[in-house]
Parts: structure tokens; sequence; C-alpha cells
């Protein structure tokens, strides 16, 4: 029963990173359809070969190499040091396009929340990440005379090292999410499509990278346990974890395409709540400059009648001051309406 099982575990640790493979490639065509086909219809300047597209590109195509190298790798029982070599590099490079375009894409968020200090750490992680995509293929140069089981072990470690940087950084990221998140909730002034449509994307992104070092921490610790894997249980146990791996990488990468898809379509709307915001503030400033005027004209007309009682009348039901407070009514219906046009109503009618 458990030989049965291994079987059934070990082809399944080859096809699905194959099945992945070979659909892949539509979903890079999609993204190339977006970028060149649909976008330029509703953004007539966008830059189909921007950082951020080609960061995006970068992911998939990366990934999908990272899948075919890793699924004839398995299907060798992982002999094949060329196509191991050619798979995690592929991830390191993938990774690395990765949290560039995370960084870049959340770098307004990171400014609001951080310090100066923070940011230049993560940006020398970034720069330095690099250096970290060559440590798995260390393994491949490590003298014949250490075990095989050594050298996984040797593998898994920088790995997760390489893994732990990521998710360092995105834990970062992570928690400025979490907390423009909650502010937005107390203050409505800091709701912003943009930002939301960042700030929610992002930390699904953060989840899916905190899972898959999750799932390499098992496999570290199943190799620990029994480095030779002659447990059948515990060897079953490392395939399942090392698979599950593979998922959460290309969730990531449909979480990032999500993210620039939903971009596309909020980044031409204005900022509704910072308008009213502004609006509300302007409105105050007039009504206080209408109260000081119309206290100046009561004070005139009264010592020119003689008469407080009629100058105040006057003053009251003068034409000036009658339009003047109906267009401050008619500016607060046309703040409360809530529209995308709200500054533009509110520009012709004080003029």
């Amino acid at each position: 029963m458990i030989a049965n099982m291994t079987e059934q575990i070990y082809h399944a640790s080859w096809l699905l990173p194959a099945t992945i493979a070979v659909v892949n490639p539509l979903g890079i065509a999609g993204i190339l359809w977006f970028l060149i086909v649909f976008e330029p219809k509703r953004r007539p300047h966008s830059n189909v070969l921007s950082s951020s597209n080609l960061a995006i590109l970068g992911i998939w195509i990366f990934g999908t190499t990272y899948y075919g190298s890793s699924a004839y790798f398995n299907h060798s029982r992982e002999t094949s040091s060329v196509a191991f070599a050619v798979a995690y590099l592929s991830l390191g490079c993938g990774e690395w396009c990765y949290l560039w375009f995370s960084f870049k894409r959340s770098e307004e968020l990171l400014r609001k929340r951080w310090s100066r200090r923070v940011l230049s750490v993560l940006r020398m992680q970034l720069n330095l990440f690099p250096i970290a995509i060559i440590a798995p293929p260390l393994k491949l140069v490590i003298p014949g005379s250490v075990s095989n089981s050594v050298k996984t072990i040797i593998f898994i470690s920088l790995f997760s090292l390489q893994c732990m940087i990521v998710c360092t950084m995105d834990g970062i990221m992570a928690m400025t999410f979490v907390l423009h998140i909650r502010n937005m909730k107390q203050d409505s002034t800091l709701v912003s499509p943009k930002l939301t449509v960042i700030a929610n994307y992002g930390l699904t992104a953060c989840v899916f990278v905190f899972l898959i070092v999750g799932c390499l921490g098992t496999c570290l610790v199943c190799r620990l346990i029994d480095p030779d894997m002659e447990d059948e249980t515990m060897f079953n146990l490392y395939r399942v974890f090392w698979m599950l791996k593979d998922v959460f990488i290309e969730f990531i990468g449909f979480a990032v395409v999500a993210m620039r898809i939903a971009l596309a379509f909020v980044s031409n709307e204005p900022d509704s709540a910072h308008i009213q915001t502004r609006i509300r503030e302007s409105l105050v400033a007039f009504k206080s400059t209408l109260g000081s005027r119309d206290s100046e004209m009561r004070e005139a007309l009264s010592t020119e009648s003689g008469d407080g009682f009629q100058g105040r009348k006057s003053s009251t039901n003068s034409p000036n001051t009658y339009n003047i407070e109906k267009r401050v009514s008619f500016t607060q219906a046309a703040i409360f309406a809530g529209e995308n046009k709200t500054l533009t109503l509110v520009t012709s009618t004080l003029k």
C-alpha cells in the first residue's frame, strides 16, 4: 500500500510541474495581449516595455522554465544535474523579478510608513539578491566524496536562506499593507483605489510567500530527521510539501497579474475621497470669508441708516448675500453627491 502511494506521489511530482509548464505559455500570451492590445485602448500613452511590465513577464517566463526543468529533474529521479541547475537558477531569477515588481509597486506606501534607513535596507537586499540566486546550484560543485543526503541538506538550507530574504522583504511589505488597510477603515481620506489594489493583492502574494517558506521548512525538517529518506512515509511527506511549494509559486504569479490588471482599471479614476476633502476645506474657508464680509456689510448699513434692525434686515435680504448663500448650498449638495466630477461642478459654480 505504501509502496503504491510512493509511486503515485513520484509520478505526481513531475506531472504537476509539467502540466503547469504546458499551461503557462497561454498565460504569457494573455499577458502580452493585455499589454499590447487591450490596455493601449484605455491608456494610449501606456508603455508596454516598462520595467514593471517586463518584471511581470520575467516572473512568468522564468517560472515556466523552472517548472519544465523541475519536471524533467523529478522524472529523472533527481539525477539530471543540468535540469537541476536550470530549474533553480530560473526560479531565483523569477523571485528577483517578483521582488523588484513588488517593491516598485509598494514604494509609495513604504515611504509613508517607514524611515529612509528601512528603505535603504530593502533596496540593498534587492540589489544583492542576484548573488543569492547562484546559491542552490552550488550543490553541483560539492565534492563527490560528500554523500547525496548531505548535498541535499546543503541545497535546502541555501534555498531556504534565499527564500528568507524574500520573506524578510515581503514581511515588511505585508505589515505595511495590513496597517494601510486598517487605517483606511478608520480614516476615509486615506482611501485610494490604486493603493487599495496594491495593498490587497500585495498582501495576498505575501501570504503565498510565507506558505512557501513553511513548505521548505517542513522539507528541511524531513531531511534532518531522515537524511537518506529510508522511511517511505517521511519521503512521501517530503514530496507532498515540495509539490505544494510549486503550487504556491504559481499562485504568486496569478496574484501579480491580477494586481496589474486591477491597476490598469483604476489608474485613470480620480481619487474622489481626496477631492471631496479638499472641497470641504475650501468650503469652510469660503463660508468663513462670507461671514466676515456679511458682518462688515451689516455694520456699514447700520451706520448709514441709523437703524440697526433695518440694516441687518437689508443685509440679510441683499441680492449679493442671497446669491452667495445659494451658491454655498449648491456646493454642499454637490459634495454629498459624491460624483467624480464634483470638483469641476463646484469650480464652475463658485465663479
